[in-house]
């Protein structure tokens, strides 16, 4: 009994020691956001979409929302990046032609 027991032991040693090791993993890591860049980036974004905004006449502005609207319509519920460049762009068409307020 005790010879089998050496035996087993002997071979999950050598069964241990025989074992081919493996590579080292190499890993990449990306260099993370930082939270405060991501923040500072969306709050510039902000501001100008909200510039944009100070600049539509109050008296357009129940027009402009009424286009926006219509144009969320138009693109099937899609996101929009809605930008300075896109509000100015809006203002300027619905200036030019206001039924586009109108869906």
């Amino acid at each position: 009994m005790r010879k089998k027991f050496l035996l087993i032991f002997a071979l999950s040693l050598v069964g241990c020691d025989s074992a081919q090791e493996e590579a080292p993993v190499e890993i990449k890591t990306t260099e993370e956001a930082k939270p405060e860049e991501q923040k500072s980036e969306v709050e510039q974004k902000r501001q100008t979409a909200e510039e944009a905004m100070g600049e539509i006449a109050p008296s357009d502005r129940r027009a402009f929302q009424a286009a926006l609207t219509c144009e969320i319509k138009r693109n099937e519920g899609k996101t929009i990046d809605i930008t300075a460049e896109y509000i100015r762009g809006l203002y300027a068409k619905l200036k030019s032609d206001p039924a586009i307020a109108e869906c």
